[in-house]
């Protein structure tokens, strides 16, 4: 039988994986560039191009390779710890990959996202791409995510998620205020989605130096206290999970806010989201549905 996991338990994962995050964007900016250059050869040639290979030891490694198999020049350098000239070849090259790559969709999100800071659970705020995923998250929290640290700069780019157990982009309540929202149309609209929840969560506060905007990176699953803020005519408002009635409803995104804050324990009952646990009952129950669906059990 499956077992459903607890709270508690997914914590203590959640805490690993976001110590693990916290690392790799907490990385030093030598084993930054290190890396960049790995996963950069096809700017080889071009970087061979503009120094003295006999500053690096070199010169007879390169006669090894042609244009048929010049990429494949970046292994030589594998063992860089116990070369000095190696490690400095790749930092260098690292640090040239980052001068000339301007596509943010090649660059790593450690050299994209800047000043890593652990926050404590507190209220964020998350913008849905459309009513459909809005609604999904309402009822079954934040199921999927991104689990590739390196292209964790890019979501809010594409707006889809699509790995179970990852990390999603939102803001505080201040970076909302600053970032959250843009003037279109005679009016401010939400400028990464069409709709907004708000929930509880840990997460790493960082500068996203590809938007010019703070930001704080959450794990869909330690979200929980799941608010959805709809709006309908200029004005923003809140559903009670149990009348599915109109509980508050106020002329401003921050008005929403404070209200909850406020108020989130007096209306417990008509906020708060389905538990953990129950949760992962339910995306039990689905995953079986889908897979009897599949093979027509």
């Amino acid at each position: 039988m499956k077992v459903i996991k607890t709270y508690d338990t997914y914590l203590n994962e959640n805490l690993i994986n976001e110590t693990q995050l916290f690392k790799y964007l907490n990385m030093s900016k030598e084993d930054k560039y290190i890396d960049f250059a790995f996963k950069s050869t096809y700017l080889l040639q071009d970087f061979i191009d503009t120094i003295d290979p006999d500053d690096y030891g070199i010169t007879q490694i390169l006669t090894q390779y042609d244009e048929d198999n010049f990429n494949d020049l970046i292994y030589e350098f594998e063992n860089y710890e116990s070369n000095i000239n190696h490690k400095n070849f790749l930092i260098d090259f690292g640090e040239y990959c980052e001068e000339n790559i301007h596509n943010w969709n090649d660059i790593p999100a450690n050299f994209a996202l800047e000043y890593p800071k652990k926050e404590k659970e507190q209220w964020l705020l998350y913008e849905a791409k459309d009513s459909s995923e809005a609604s999904d998250i309402w009822r079954e929290g934040f199921e999927y995510g991104e689990d590739d640290f390196e292209e964790l700069h890019l979501r809010n780019n594409i707006n889809t998620y699509k790995s179970e157990y990852g990390h999603y982009i939102g803001y505080d309540i201040d970076d909302f205020d600053r970032y959250g929202e843009e003037y279109v149309g005679w009016s401010y609209k939400l400028k990464h989605g069409k709709e907004l929840l708000m929930f509880r969560s840990t997460g790493i506060h960082v500068h996203d130096s590809s938007r010019e905007e703070d930001i704080t990176i959450f794990h869909g699953r330690s979200a929980y206290n799941i608010i959805w803020i709809e709006t309908d005519d200029g004005s923003y408002y809140i559903e009670s999970r149990l009348t599915r009635k109109k509980l508050i409803e106020k002329d401003s995104y921050d008005e929403i806010f404070f209200w909850v804050d406020g108020n989130f324990e007096q209306y417990k009952k008509h906020l708060e989201s389905d538990t953990f646990e129950k949760l992962e009952a339910k995306r039990i129950r689905k995953k079986k549905h889908k897979k009897a669906k599949r093979f027509n059990l």
